[in-house]
């Protein structure tokens, strides 16, 4: 997780593409799972809750970010287009 120092930093530098999905599909596609941060009387409040304490870490690893609430096709070909403009940008202009 990108919440934990020493992974963040070892993200830096890498291609991070950040599938952001909205708080609603989120939830959707977690409900009913047995995710531990989620047991309790309240789980899309919490769901929501740490969706938004995370969005600004994601946002920062990030060199790409998708909106993955669209079909699942469109998300695979956001993220393959982004790849390649990161890795093109990467070889015209090496560190």
């Amino acid at each position: 997780s990108v919440t934990v120092p020493g992974i963040r930093a070892a993200l830096d530098g890498h291609q991070v593409v950040y599938l952001r999905v909205s708080p609603e599909v989120g939830f959707a596609r977690v409900m009913g799972s047995a995710r531990p941060l989620l047991a309790g009387d309240d789980p899309r409040g919490t769901y929501v809750r740490l969706l938004a304490q995370r969005c600004k870490g994601y946002d920062s690893a990030a060199t790409a970010t998708v909106d993955a609430d669209q079909p699942l096709a469109g998300v695979v070909a956001a993220v393959l287009a982004a790849v390649d403009a990161d890795t093109r940008a990467r070889k015209d202009n090496p560190a």
